[in-house]
């Protein structure tokens, strides 16, 4: 067993943001420095060290230091559409801007947010058209998106052809992604993408024509040894007329961030102008910045939450379902993959055990007395032989004992227009169901999985979330979007939408703790995780009952739903005391301690209790101060793993303070959990 300290120690935010741009027409427009014209943008703690110049080469780019060192060497910028190649740009003005955003979240990482950034905005002319490139500078990192819009204000539409964003990391860095591995749809007649593979170390020198899906987490090293890590992502892709992208090395120039290659061929580029893209986000600083950053959804400012366009035409009951305060966040159980012993046929049947008697209402009594507030019905719950009244029955049931229904459905098939979507939602809600667990959307353009949706649907698929979202929000319905793309930061705008896949999670029942160890710095860095826990793991020797215990707290989930045997809820077995009432909203995350690849720990808070939950894929003996505690004393309580995979320890740590510190062994691919209570 190794023994090791990695105390997570935040960096000086010392980050600056340069912009490069092609000469032309407009030079004697344009601020110089020791002859070169240049462009900057600091972090809003005035700290900053390097330039921007312009070349001779009819090109925009951009670079971004940390301190002394460089994050992003000099990169291309810009996009090619049908009307400009926008390759010879003329300067026309530069704007800036400062802002300080408060805003409060329903659900995520942190309740209260605050966040400054300082903006940059440089415009462009070339032809007929503005090219706006906005630039912001947080202290926790960067954001840029682009504008296009034509030089007489009309409006119209065009074809975005490509997009130029490069990333040209440093020559030391080292990478870790997903890579895109094509598939093929549900109904064999396309491919499709969910980010369903695993993340891992990829090296940036060794690529080839490999796309690697965002978010990337790389890191490079100061001159005085420090990591410094940049997870890159992006933000606010719904109503864009654009789709996800991927990154894809691009000769000796870096990164290309490549247009929606999940869509195929069929992938609808057309955009109207005036055009506003999705927002490129890098946060920049240590493992603690990307762990507790909640940059990608700061990028919103203080967007006001989704409303119906005749809102004003509303009475003030109407009105007020969209403050969405019964949005109501929770823990929740899910038993579909406990009955795949007996065949499809089998699951599915079990998901409308309705009556008294079944394991369905065995899982309600489990969680209820848990304290939960959902629970799932996976795949099978309307087929076949069904009563209505014995669902309508059983969802009252689960209501009495303070449980919401949440049910399975395909993205095509129930919902392939506004009209069918809104009936079908409208009856399921008339039976008491509160929530959806929307599948099967397996990319990011045009639909590849039903000839019918693509018929019907008249949107395309970045369009068809948006309905989902907006016809959900109208009855007071919760949403879990599964076969997805990741999240873009839209639970800003659509609040009830609290949970996500895109996440190669437990559904695989073979997760392992290499993976495991990563998401928070990758995937589950940027939104809620859909990860389907196990208390329990289904394999033997896979990971531990320790380390999926931290898992619930490592992973952010609007609604950790937990795919257990009910049995694995009872009030006797030794976790049960952390579960109980365990919250899944927030008020402040930190990272504890980590050694990215080894194991990672994660603290976060409700009111004045703290949660910490650790993975580690080595046996060794995790060491960690609690100065992230408040004033006075707490008890603390934790759960180390056991003398076999399947058992953990429940352990009284006494009284603490926040000069204490802790030693917790975990074994092999294990981890621990632990409650820290003010007294």
């Amino acid at each position: 067993m190794r023994k090791r300290k990695l105390i997570a120690i935040a960096m000086a935010s010392v980050l600056s943001v340069s912009l490069l741009a092609a000469c032309g027409p407009g030079e004697e427009n344009r601020p110089s420095n020791d002859g070169e014209p240049t462009w900057r943008v600091a972090s809003p703690d005035g700290s900053y060290a390097g330039g921007a110049e312009l070349d001779q080469n009819g090109q925009l780019y951009f670079s971004v230091k940390k301190g002394d060192t460089t994050v992003v060497e000099e990169s291309a910028l810009g996009l090619t559409t049908s009307d400009n190649l926008f390759d010879s740009l003329e300067f026309v003005r530069q704007a800036t801007d400062s802002q300080k955003i408060e805003y409060t979240n329903i659900t995520g990482k942190q309740k209260e947010v605050t966040t400054e950034y300082r903006e940059m905005t440089l415009t462009f002319l070339e032809g007929e058209c503005y090219l706006d490139v906005i630039f912001r500078a947080y202290d926790d990192g960067y954001s840029f998106r682009y504008k296009v819009r034509k030089a007489d204000g009309s409006a119209g539409t065009m074809t975005i052809e490509d997009e130029n964003t490069h990333f040209a990391l440093p020559e030391d860095a080292r990478t870790y992604g997903m890579k895109y591995v094509v598939n093929r749809g549900i109904y064999n007649n396309g491919e499709f993408y969910s980010y369903e593979e695993k993340y891992q170390r990829v090296s940036y020198a060794n690529l080839t024509s490999e796309m690697i899906g965002f978010p990337m987490l790389y890191y490079t090293e100061s001159a005085s040894g420090e990591k410094i890590y940049s997870l890159l992502t992006e933000s606010d892709i719904y109503g864009r007329d654009y789709h996800g992208s991927f990154l894809q090395k691009d000769g000796d120039n870096g990164l290309k961030t490549i247009h929606s290659p999940a869509s195929g061929t069929d992938a609808s580029l057309e955009a109207a102008y005036p055009f506003t893209s999705p927002w490129r986000v890098g946060v920049v600083g240590g493992l603690d910045t990307v762990v507790e950053s909640t940059l990608g959804e700061d990028v919103y400012d203080d967007v006001e939450y989704w409303k119906p366009d005749n809102f004003d035409s509303l009475s003030e009951e109407e009105k007020a379902i969209y403050t969405y305060d019964w949005v109501d966040p929770g823990c929740g159980a899910w038993s579909y993959l406990n009955y795949d012993y007996g065949g499809e046929v089998t699951k599915k049947e079990k998901q409308r055990e309705y009556t008294e008697g079944g394991d369905l209402r065995k899982y309600i009594d489990a969680i209820a007395e848990l304290g939960w507030n959902w629970y799932v019905l996976d795949a099978g719950w309307r087929e076949g032989d069904w009563s209505q009244t014995e669902l309508v029955d059983f969802i009252e049931y689960a209501n009495g004992k303070g449980i919401h229904i949440m049910v399975w459905c395909d993205s095509f098939t129930s919902m392939y227009t506004r009209t069918q979507a809104s009936a079908t939602l409208a009856q399921w809600r008339a039976w008491g169901i509160e929530g959806i667990k929307v599948d099967f959307f397996d990319g990011q353009g045009e639909a590849k999985q039903s000839e019918k949706w693509k018929l019907n649907s008249q949107q395309s698929l970045d369009e068809h979330y948006e309905m989902i979202y907006q016809e959900t929000a109208k009855l007071k319905m919760v949403v879990d979007c599964h076969g997805c793309n990741i999240p873009t930061a839209e639970r800003r705008k659509y609040p009830h939408v609290i949970n996500r896949e895109a996440v190669r999670g437990y559904e695989f029942k073979n997760v392992d703790a290499a993976q495991t160890v990563l998401l928070p710095f990758t995937r589950a860095a940027i939104g809620p995780s859909d990860f389907t826990p196990a208390i329990v793991p289904y394999i033997a020797n896979t990971v531990t009952v320790g380390h999926n215990m931290g898992l619930a707290i490592t992973i952010e989930s609007g609604m950790p739903t937990f795919s257990d045997p009910y049995t694995n809820y009872s009030s006797d077995k030794v976790w049960f005391d952390f579960y109980k009432d365990m919250p899944v909203t927030w008020d402040e995350t930190r990272l504890v301690a980590a050694d990215l690849e080894y194991y990672t720990a994660i603290a976060r808070r409700s009111g004045t209790k703290w949660y910490v939950g650790c993975t580690g894929t080595l046996a060794e003996t995790i060491e960690f101060d609690l100065s992230f505690l408040g004033d006075g004393d707490y008890k603390a309580t934790y759960w180390k793993d056991g003398a076999t995979y399947d058992t953990v320890v429940k352990v009284d740590g006494g009284t603490v303070t926040k000069d204490s510190s802790m030693q917790i062994e975990i074994a092999d691919k294990g981890g621990f959990a632990m409650i820290l209570e003010k007294i």
